[in-house]
């Protein structure tokens, strides 16, 4: 989601209806996905839910910094990653 996805917005309505507008990540892009279950008999009930979900994006962010130096602060990141002018700020 981090990559692709935003709704745009004109004269108060939604400029994307389905997925021919709607860019999302395909299965080819996706990473290996690894989950570790650790039991705690000890601990609560509780579910897992999709906890690494809210920790994707900034992961993400933190990983193209460190590629490329550059911080983007703004979701989706990929209209931000086309090649800068001299002087651009980050965004």
């Amino acid at each position: 989601m981090a990559l692709y996805n935003e709704i745009t917005f004109h004269n108060g309505q939604a400029e994307q209806s389905n997925f021919h507008d709607y860019r999302m990540m395909r299965i080819n892009e996706a990473p290996d996905i690894r989950v570790h279950l650790v039991s705690d008999p000890t601990a609560e009930v509780g579910g897992i839910g999709e906890v690494g979900t809210v920790a994707a994006a900034p992961a993400l962010a933190n990983a193209l910094f460190a590629a490329t130096g550059r911080r983007l602060r703004r979701i989706p990141f990929a209209p931000q990653m086309s090649p800068r002018n001299d002087g651009e700020k980050d965004l």
